[in-house]
């Protein structure tokens, strides 16, 4: 039977310039009020590589968040809600309900915040028909909106090595202390 699924709350303060955005999270996520929370989920590990922190999918959840937010790295969901059909990784989304991106910039005052990322297709396109028309023609053209190869090994053709190579080039570039660190 299909069930509503609420996202979690955003990952994103005043240091955030980078936001990362998945399309919901699965239900292990959900339970456990943990982004990326299930044991094959390869979101963490992926991350680390990129920003070349192996050891990051080793620290416990709160210490990997802090350390995200420390270096200027967002998470979150395109979705605020959605009717789950289906299971996680597979299941359809319908009746989805946008996130209010413009009200959680303003409330963690985010103002930093120069990229938002979408972990795969699916999370690009809800965030498109459902928040990108609602932000100011400021936000429009201020942030920029990228693509990510999608995190999960089972749904891109993609080893883990190269997508590791893609997401650091592309979240590196948009993090202040790695851009400093290039000059």
């Amino acid at each position: 039977m299909p069930n509503r699924v609420d996202c979690l709350a955003p990952v994103i303060n005043g240091s955030t310039q980078v936001l990362i955005l998945d399309s919901l999270p699965g239900s292990i996520s959900v339970a456990r009020g943990e982004y990326h929370a299930h044991s094959r989920d390869p979101f963490w590990g992926l991350l680390g590589a990129a920003l070349g922190i192996s050891f990051l999918p080793r620290f416990a959840y709160d210490n990997r968040i802090r350390l995200m937010q420390h270096l200027g790295v967002g998470i979150w969901s395109a979705a605020k809600s959605a009717v789950r059909v289906g299971f996680s990784l597979v299941g359809k989304l319908e009746d989805v309900e946008g996130i209010d991106l413009l009200a959680v910039i303003a409330e963690e005052e985010a103002e930093d915040l120069k990229t938002v990322f979408f972990d795969g297709r699916l999370a690009e396109d809800i965030f498109t028909k459902e928040v990108y028309w609602q932000l100011p023609p400021y936000y429009q053209n201020n942030i920029n909106f990228k693509y990510l190869p999608y995190s999960h090994l089972d749904h891109t053709g993609m080893q883990f090595r190269e997508k590791a190579r893609i997401w650091g080039n592309m979240i590196r570039g948009e993090l202040n202390h790695f851009s400093e660190k290039r000059k």
